[in-house]
Order: C-alpha cells, then sequence, then structure tokens
C-alpha cells in the first residue's frame, strides 16, 4: 500500500524492485495498491523509474468503507503484506523491514 506523493512510499520502492528481482524466478509477485485520487501521476512514476514489473492497483478513495485498504485495516502507509500461495499472510509491516528471511519459506 502505498501513494505517489508519500516520500517515505517512494523511498520504499528500490527495497521492493530488490526483493522482487532475487525472487521473482521463484514465485514473488509485487502488487501495489494505491489508494490515490491522481491514477494518472501514480502510473507516471512508475514508468519513470522502472517499476514496470509490479502490478498496480487503484484503490479507488471515493469508495469508502468498501476500499482494499479497509478491508486490510491498512490506515498508514507505505504498508506491505506478504501473502502466501494459499492467501495466509504472513507478513505485515514496514516495506524496508520485508527481508529475504520472511518471504524464502512462503515461495
Amino acid at each position: 500500500f502505498w501513494r505517489v506523493g508519500c516520500p517515505h512510499c517512494r523511498a520504499t520502492m528500490p527495497h521492493l524492485k530488490d526483493l522482487y528481482e532475487r525472487h521473482k524466478n521463484d514465485g514473488l509477485v509485487v502488487v501495489l495498491v494505491t489508494p490515490d485520487w491522481n491514477m494518472a501521476a501514480t502510473q507516471s512514476y512508475l514508468d519513470q523509474n522502472g517499476y514496470s514489473d509490479f502490478i498496480n492497483l487503484w484503490d479507488d478513495p471515493s469508495k469508502g468503507d468498501d476500499q482494499v485498504t479497509a478491508k486490510y485495516k491498512v490506515w498508514t502507509v507505505p504498508h506491505t503484506l506478504l501473502i502466501d500461495r494459499h492467501g495466509v499472510i504472513r507478513y505485515t509491516g514496514y516495506p524496508n523491514k520485508l527481508l529475504d528471511s520472511n518471504i524464502v519459506p512462503w515461495l
């Protein structure tokens, strides 16, 4: 979960890209959930900074409690969830604290 206007969110993106590059051949997929009004600015940022391998989902802020952020109880960004192949959440927290050791057992 991130927003393009959030400096901490942008600062964590290289870490996520590094994790993705190391584990993509083992099945790691990065899905960005963007609860932001400006999808064009978000897409432009992703394209300009080489994050085209990430799947980006726009979480429309006008939907209120129907937002993905509300369903996962994510109230601040950046926030990362590691979800295994069976849909079980194995990590929740700050993106830069997600380590290879958190990921490898679930690939």
